[in-house]
């Protein structure tokens, strides 16, 4: 993953300059490195609605709420 080329926080590396650095490499994609991301989100986002519906729909859910 991206995250590891700058370290973890058990590394001592402290999460907000992870976040820095990573979202500085983000703004620096153009629109088009950026799609394969996008893309994937949006699918990854339908198939949770779908799982979500489903989780719904059980026992499980309903004793939850």
């Amino acid at each position: 993953s991206r995250r590891s080329k700058y370290g973890t926080v058990t590394q001592g590396c402290d999460q907000r300059s992870i976040n820095v650095a990573l979202a500085a490499e983000w703004q620096g994609l153009t629109d088009e490195e950026r799609k394969p991301f996008l893309d994937l989100a949006v699918k990854e986002r339908q198939q949770y609605e779908v799982e979500l519906k489903a989780y719904e729909k059980t026992e499980h859910y309903r004793e939850f709420m």
